[in-house]
């Protein structure tokens, strides 16, 4: 993220949210299927 920082100002706003969507779905892919989470659900992973 800090290095796409930078490039953001020169980005338009819908890229931009585009952007931080895609750091978003990236980051509940990670912590949703990572060892310690899988095959748990998501209510006793985050309540």
């Amino acid at each position: 993220m800090l290095l796409i920082a930078p490039y953001v100002k020169d980005m338009s706003v819908l890229w931009a949210l585009l952007l931080i969507s895609a750091f978003l779905v990236v980051a509940a892919f990670v912590a949703r299927f990572t060892e310690h989470t899988c095959g748990r659900e998501l209510d006793v992973i985050s309540p």
